[in-house]
């Protein structure tokens, strides 16, 4: 199977539950290579195996975590905000106007904008800072250029400006952005140092979002595992994560993968399937789409050595147009029940409980290229003016 993938412009009170998997159906498990989240890629047929049913897999022994919020994780839904890619740009005093009236709880942007973070000066929505990539390789040779980053670009915001989370870059593991992925972990470890340096280590974490094209195997779910040439580097940026209470974040697009697979029921992506179509993974059963690439996510930091980290999931979404499936009641149906299942705190077979997500994305955005597809432009769950597509509310009440 192909499944597509597009970019984006610590923990405490855990428990562990110990199960036996059993034995399940499953065919190729063979991986396919990935190719960058601007074209079509491919990826492993695992997503498609329990559709076609096939060998047995032996029993395997696994742990099951269940995580308590701690004091640096954020739970709920929030938007991705794009600033630079709109050719009607709205107003940042009418952004968080929509921020507010969705009552998301976060909001992450993708580079430093300082009038932004002016405007959100103030109001009851966190903010993940977005550092561009170009910067990663002067923030991981020189120290003093990161303390210089945080003293100029996220100081003099707090405690105004809810930042809690810095994000070094963005899909650093793709073709795009690939040239800056060596430096990455000494870009988060001077950025975390300098954060460290001003006394606002309890506040704000610093991590990566990934593509979900860092995943070697990702189905089924408790198969999950990262591709073997990232792990050396996965390894010490997990760890550095562990060490320091930040979460790890990655981009999980359903979307993408049911556009190019017709064997997948839509309804599984927009969490509308019928119980024949539930998938089951040993004890767990699965009820939709994301729920299974989450959870793969998760096995795949637990065969790291890394149970018990907090996942955040950076981007998810469904587009609007440029595309059969991108409609506005597919959107509709999809962030509904993402959210909903969000709000739930059911989380995952893998992982009860709360988590975050940023749904991708706030706004429309027309001057984004459409290299990976005609639908790029059409993510927001609100046009370029900030008039709502649909109704989304991001709270339970």
């Amino acid at each position: 199977m192909t499944m597509l993938r597009r970019s984006g412009g610590s923990e405490s009170g855990r428990c562990l539950r110990p199960f036996l998997l059993p034995r399940w159906l499953a065919v190729d498990l063979s991986f396919i290579s990935e190719q960058s989240s601007r074209s079509l890629g491919q990826v492993d047929r695992h997503m498609i195996s329990l559709f076609l049913s096939g060998t047995m897999l032996a029993a395997m022994m696994l742990m099951s975590t269940c995580v308590e919020p701690g004091h640096a994780a954020q739970h709920g839904a929030g938007f991705n905000f794009g600033i630079d890619l709109s050719s009607r740009p709205l107003p940042f005093d009418r952004v968080v106007e929509t921020l507010q009236t969705s009552k998301a709880n976060a909001v992450k942007i993708f580079r430093h904008n300082a009038k932004f973070l002016q405007a959100v000066s103030g109001v009851d929505i966190h903010v993940v800072a977005g550092i561009a990539n170009e910067q990663i390789p002067i923030l991981a040779n020189d120290y003093e250029a990161a303390k210089g980053y945080i003293s100029d670009n996220i100081k003099p915001f707090v405690p105004a400006t809810k930042i809690k989370i810095i994000v070094v870059g963005n899909e650093a593991n793709e073709p795009y952005a690939l040239k800056f992925l060596p430096q990455l972990v000494a870009a988060m470890r001077h950025v975390h140092r300098a954060v460290q340096h001003f006394g606002l280590q309890e506040q704000i974490k610093v991590t990566h979002p990934f593509s979900f094209g860092i995943m070697g195997t990702s189905y089924p779910p408790s198969a999950g595992a990262f591709q073997d040439k990232h792990k050396p580097m996965l390894g010490e940026l997990l760890q550095f994560l562990a060490d320091t209470g930040s979460p790890f974040m990655i981009n999980i697009y359903p979307f993408l993968t049911v556009a190019q697979n017709a064997e997948i029921p839509l309804s599984y992506a927009l969490y509308q399937a019928t119980p024949e179509q539930h998938q089951e993974d040993g004890q767990h059963k699965y009820t939709n789409l994301m729920d299974a690439m989450v959870d793969s996510t998760l096995a795949a930091m637990e065969r790291e050595g890394f149970p018990n980290l907090h996942l955040e999931v950076g981007e998810v979404g469904w587009p609007t147009g440029g595309h059969a499936l991108a409609t506005v009641e597919n959107a509709r149906l999809f962030n509904t029940g993402l959210v909903k299942h969000i709000l739930s705190k059911k989380g995952t077979p893998r992982r009860p409980g709360w988590m975050q997500m940023y749904i991708f994305a706030l706004l429309d955005e027309d001057q984004k290229s459409t290299d990976i597809g005609p639908f790029e432009p059409f993510w927001g769950v609100y046009t370029m003016e900030g008039v709502p597509k649909y109704p989304l509310d991001l709270t339970s009440s």
